[in-house]
């Protein structure tokens, strides 16, 4: 991504998730922004992709990654698409139990993940102890 055409801010409140809510939140934001860069600004076109996070009061957080780019197409259906990366998000959307939903605004792209943190569930006892 060159810098001088792509600007990249974050509005983002200090967060520390689990391993098991980090992964999946990490591969969704990876791919969400892949995609702005990929897709928005095609050719030398300059603009500005935004990602966010907050907590919105309990315990459900905020995700959001928008660019003023050219925008999603008109009849554009997260639902309908079958494109591999749209498949990835959307089973890493259900193993956070979250929401994506997408905007359209008069400029660009908008996405916005609700969620709430996954805690790990050890898969064996601590308390036993190895032998041998």
């Amino acid at each position: 991504m060159d810098a001088r055409r792509i600007a990249l801010k974050f509005e983002m409140e200090p967060a520390f998730f689990d391993l098991a809510t980090a992964n999946p939140l990490g591969l969704i934001l990876n791919e969400l922004f892949s995609n702005a860069v990929k897709h928005a600004f095609p050719g030398n076109r300059k603009g500005e992709i935004i990602i966010g996070l907050r907590r919105t009061g309990g315990e459900e957080y905020v995700l959001t990654v928008r660019d003023d780019g050219v925008g999603l197409p008109p009849n554009f259906d997260l639902a309908g698409k079958s494109s591999f990366g749209v498949q990835i998000i959307d089973s890493l959307v259900s193993q956070l139990n979250g929401t994506l939903t997408v905007g359209k605004p008069k400029r660009g792209a908008s996405f916005e993940l609700r969620f709430r943190e996954l805690h790990y569930t050890p898969r064996l006892d601590p308390g036993m102890e190895k032998t041998s």
